[in-house]
């Protein structure tokens, strides 16, 4: 299963919650009780016209001009870089 930034960043929070929450309680070392897991959500591979959909931001892929029958995704990540998924 593969996680998004976000979904990482709710994750360390949580935990991070959970173990001052017990310290402060005085139950050091206690361990708190399981979360329930979400399914997973299947994302789309491709369109209903066969374009591929980039697997981190679910969205359609562009044509290469370089490469015939290869696609990129254009969308450009917090870090002011370009996202470098293909297919």
């Amino acid at each position: 299963m593969q996680l998004t930034n976000l979904e990482r960043a709710l994750l360390c929070a949580a935990k991070a919650f959970v173990q001052a929450y017990s310290e402060s309680d005085g139950q050091k070392g206690a361990t708190p009780a399981p979360q329930p897991q979400k399914a997973p959500q299947s994302r789309p591979t491709a369109t209903s016209n066969d374009i591929p959909v980039c697997s981190v931001h679910g969205k359609a892929m562009r044509p290469s001009k370089y490469k015939e029958g290869q696609y990129y995704c254009g969308a450009k990540l917090d870090d002011g870089n370009y996202c470098r998924e293909k297919a």
